[in-house]
C-alpha cells in the first residue's frame, strides 16, 4: 500500500531529518519493511526504515492525501 500524506499537517510526528528531506509531503510504502502498525480512530503509527535507521511515524488520517493498494489493482487487472 502506498500512502501520501502532508508532512506539516497537525498531528504528524516524524524525525526532523525526514521533515527536512520531505518538506511538503511524503509517500510511504507499507509492505515488508514496516513494523508495529497501530491503527487508531484518528491516526496510524508505524515503524519504517530510512537509510538503515528505524523511524517511528505518526500520521493522522486527516493528513493523508492519497493511498493506493497496489495489490488490489493487480488483482483487478488479471
Amino acid at each position: 500500500m502506498h500512502l501520501t500524506f502532508r508532512i506539516r499537517a497537525e498531528g504528524v510526528k516524524l524525525a526532523a531529518e525526514l521533515i527536512a528531506q520531505y518538506p511538503e509531503e511524503m509517500t510511504i510504502v507499507l509492505q515488508h519493511q514496516s513494523s508495529r502498525l497501530v491503527v487508531a480512530d484518528d491516526r496510524f503509527e508505524v515503524g519504517l526504515w530510512f537509510k538503515r535507521r528505524h523511524q517511528r511515524l505518526v500520521v493522522p488520517f486527516a493528513a493523508v492525501k492519497d493511498f493506493r493498494d497496489t495489490e488490489e489493482r493487480k488483482c483487478r487487472e488479471e
